[in-house]
């Protein structure tokens, strides 16, 4: 088959599963923070100038532009991001290529489908990091497929990221670093004889660039980061960054290597710089080159406190890494043995630690969950995706440090590129899940995991000693285990996309803005109370009566085709309801004596929550905004939780 047509097929496919689950779910709170934006933007407003966002502006400049092209439909955004998905599905594929065959390739791109494919709400809002991990993906491809005209491709390479960056910070930051820390790593002739001074430059890149690494990584993790997380998701990166200074000390690299990676990381920062730079002269020439600065650098985020570190282990996690790393290494010992070859006592304290670890924690599953347990959060699937991104990133370091020949200065033989490349890319990948661990952040960034997921799979196929090759039972004991991985963590989330399909929508109701959202079971009451509201706010109200969502749920605003009264607000009161500033700084943000002047005079209708504990964290951090409406609004309608307050005194 033609490969074009088989990139083609691959991605259908890819988009139709994304398809069957991606009007499952709406979240009022944060796709809401993404779409309202956005539809302002179509409208003519500026980002960071008429409101404040963490999110740097890409995101909302293409999101207006698909409202502009194909009309303002939440649908509109949620097709785009099933594009989005499949493309990087495809991405996956491509890059899994580079290292393995076509059946582990194939395992990364399905892994990556499913678990886009969920039916969380979550996974259905359109966040930035989607298209992030899309265009760091390519980076790393444009790079791997034009390594032969070198400039070009670090070029390319640091455009996607410098992209990448426009639309999450972290995710095209710490991508550049990892290109720039592989230029080092793999060790490359340069034909040319340099001057002096460019000799100079080209060796002190080197220790400027692992140095740059070290202090950008460790700073952006010790705020607010527990020891435990720190260290859990510092220990790789260190790792690497000792390993590469360490060999940079011992066995300096001869001028030609130094010149490779010093002209490679030279256009890779030009790339990266171009659109970031493109941006900051657009806000500059519109006067508004401050508060651009202020919201996706140097204010919002350094007091936005995400912190959702990863669970300290429990003994099921305990038991899962013990049976899964003794499986594994039981098959490292018995690699290339003749056939039913068994070293026995090395191989029989493995699988006794692995069979052991799997008995007691079926146990304690048993114990812990009902056999009939209806959410697929069972069987340890948590733990085994909050181990997965380590496991995987130690492999992978494991594996290269095996492989480079220990500390000889010697070129890095062209099959191992690509490896060595996504290892980096992985390691300082973890850095993405500080300051948010939960475990949708790290379904998330498992993607970007797949490439060397398959590059591992292949080494574990095709382990050998010498000119032995592997033997059947070993053949079997790695393919079965691959299988167990897999099915693991797959089934049970096709098995929930299933049962939420066959199941009859949870509400029915025509939003306009959202035509083929139709909501899930589980989501019953929030969507459900959320339509009637907007169908009241629709058909009920006046188009020239002002509203005001108390509750923090922007995408109402969007849905009901209104627009806030405080609409520069709107991102710091979705920040305060999750609790995620301190009321210090919330209090700087806000100019709550304006907040509250602006609602006295206009007298809107208030849309509030009141077992929600989003508004009750609005209410605690804003006292005069709780007084006014504790004194002069009264309760108008009630849709489950939700109240329409109306005003009924005046001052």
């Amino acid at each position: 088959m033609n490969r074009a047509v088989g990139l083609v097929l691959l991605f259908l496919v890819a988009y139709a599963y994304q398809r069957l689950g991606i009007f499952l779910s709406i979240n009022f709170m944060d796709e809401g923070t993404i779409v309202y934006p956005s539809w302002r933007v179509a409208e003519g407003e500026t980002p960071y100038a008429d409101f404040r966002h963490l999110y740097p502006p890409s995101v909302f400049y293409l999101n207006a532009w698909l409202f502009k092209t194909f009309g303002v439909d939440l649908s509109v955004l949620r097709f785009f991001l099933a594009g989005v998905k499949a493309a990087t599905c495809v991405l996956v594929y491509v890059c899994a290529r580079r290292m393995a065959r076509q059946a582990f390739s194939l395992l990364a791109f399905a892994m990556c489908a499913v678990w886009m494919g969920l039916i969380w709400p979550n996974a259905s809002t359109p966040y930035p990091s989607h298209h992030a991990t899309l265009l760091c993906l390519s980076g790393l491809l444009f790079f791997l497929s034009f390594e032969r005209r070198y400039f070009l491709a670090c070029a390319g390479a640091g455009l996607c990221f410098g992209l990448a960056a426009t639309f999450k910070q972290t995710f095209g930051a710490f991508a550049f670093l990892a290109l720039a820390l592989f230029l080092i790593a793999n060790r490359r002739s340069w034909p040319s004889n340099p001057s002096r001074v460019f000799a100079f430059l080209s060796k002190a890149s080197r220790w400027f660039v692992l140095g740059f690494s070290a202090v950008v990584s460790i700073v952006y993790l010790i705020p607010n980061n527990p020891f435990w997380n720190f260290l859990l998701i510092a220990s790789p990166v260190i790792v690497l960054l000792t390993f590469l200074v360490v060999r940079e000390a011992k066995h300096q690299p001869d001028l030609t290597s130094a010149m490779y990676s010093f002209s490679g990381t030279v256009f890779l920062s030009l790339g990266f710089v171009t659109p970031i730079a493109a941006y900051a002269l657009l806000y500059v020439s519109m006067g508004h080159g401050e508060e651009i600065l202020f919201n996706t650098l140097t204010g919002i985020p350094t007091v936005t406190n995400w912190a959702s570190p990863f669970p300290v282990p429990s003994l099921r996690f305990v038991l899962l890494f013990i049976a899964f790393a003794g499986l594994f290494t039981s098959l490292v010992v018995w690699r290339g043995r003749p056939k039913w070859t068994i070293p026995k006592l090395e191989l029989g304290l493995t699988v006794a630690a692995a069979g052991f670890s799997s008995a007691a924690f079926v146990a304690l599953a048993l114990r812990g969950w009902p056999v009939e347990a209806s959410d697929w959060w069972f069987w340890g699937t948590s733990d085994l995706l909050f181990c997965a991104p380590f496991v995987i990133v130690w492999l992978g370091l494991a594996t290269w440090f095996w492989n480079d020949e220990r500390w000889d200065d010697v070129e890095s033989p062209v099959g191992q590129s690509p490896q060595l490349l996504f290892t980096c890319f992985t390691t300082m990948g973890i850095l993405w899940l500080f300051p948010s661990a939960d475990i949708w952040h790290v379904i998330a960034f498992l993607p970007s995991c797949l490439p060397l997921v398959a590059g591992l799979f292949e080494r574990f196929w095709s382990l050998q000693e010498g000119n032995e090759s592997p033997n059947i039972v070993f053949r079997f004991a790695a393919a079965s285990a691959i299988v167990v991985l897999s099915l693991t963590t797959l089934l049970p989330a096709v098995r929930d996309l299933i049962r939420e399909r066959e199941e009859k929508p949870a509400f029915e109701i025509d939003l306009l803005r959202a035509t083929h959202v139709r909501g899930n079971s589980g989501q019953y009451s929030s969507y459900k109370n959320g339509g009637r509201v907007i169908r009241y706010l629709r058909e009920d109200v006046r188009k020239d009566e002002p509203i005001f969502i108390m509750s923090a749920k922007p995408l109402l605003y969007f849905l009901a085709e209104r627009k806030s009264l405080v609409q520069e607000y709107e991102f710091v009161l979705y920040m305060t309801s999750f609790n995620l500033v301190e009321i210090e700084s919330a209090r700087e943000l806000v100019d709550e004596n304006l907040l509250v002047e602006k609602l006295r005079a206009a007298r809107p209708l208030i849309v509030d929550d009141y077992h929600d504990e989003g508004a009750s964290h609005i209410r605690k951090m804003f006292p005069k905004l709780a007084e006014l409406v504790s004194t002069h609004y009264q309760v108008k309608k009630k849709f489950g939780n939700f109240h329409v307050l109306q005003w009924t005194s005046d001052p």
